[in-house]
């Protein structure tokens, strides 16, 4: 499938078939979409907690999602918590260095380059905003690749972040000082010939929504 084709395939799903079942392949190459993702300043903000586990997404769905999500998250083959890195965390000495000895050898120089890093972000407004930002980058993505498969998805802000961030600690090994919870994403196969599954999909026209300037 083309990326035109992706674009045009993928809508916004409401009702997953809880009997069929991303395959393990499927969603690796998925979850490295996401990996592969653009983020500014190329210091990576955001990570990808990946259920299958029935009984856990029951227990997300029940304990964490807003009611016209709970179905959703139940029924889909997979759900994703799109986590972001907490600005605290991002500035740290600790997160500047695994982003950046990837790419800089010389220790002076690394010390050097976290320091202008950490002056650049500490002066940046809204540093959490910049963090939503990049999940919603990697979100996209994901949500793309997904379609290029035929695997439905929907894209979710209907939760309780910190319930979700309480969750994520207590059954995956989740450091809610260093990271939090910026999106839900819900994964699965749907009916395509049924027209209740999905969101109507409509548009502004493009000349509304785009303008060329030459």
């Amino acid at each position: 499938m083309t990326v035109k084709n992706a674009i045009n395939w993928r809508k916004t799903i409401k009702k997953y078939n809880s009997e069929k079942v991303i395959n393990q392949e499927d969603l690796t190459v998925i979850l490295e979409a996401g990996r592969l993702a653009p983020c500014s300043l190329g210091i990576e903000v955001t990570n990808v907690v990946s259920i299958t586990n029935k009984e856990l997404k029951k227990k997300f769905a029940d304990e964490a999602m807003f009611d016209w999500n709970q179905e959703k998250v139940k029924n889909a083959s997979c759900i994703m918590l799109i986590t972001g890195t907490n600005p605290s965390y991002l500035v740290s000495t600790e997160f500047l260095t695994k982003r950046l000895e990837r790419v800089i050898n010389q220790a002076d120089d690394l010390e050097n380059a976290i320091k202008k890093y950490q002056n650049f972000l500490q002066k940046k407004e809204h540093l959490s905003a910049f963090v939503s930002e990049q999940a919603h980058i990697v979100t996209s993505f994901i949500t793309i690749q997904a379609a290029d498969l035929r695997i439905g998805t929907t894209i979710m802000g209907g939760f309780d972040a910190k319930k979700c961030d309480e969750l994520l600690a207590k059954h995956c090994t989740f450091d809610q000082g260093k990271y939090h919870t910026v999106l839900a994403l819900a994964l699965g196969y749907y009916d395509e010939d049924d027209d209740k599954a999905t969101m109507p999909r409509v548009r502004i026209d493009f000349n509304e929504f785009a303008k060329i300037i030459k």
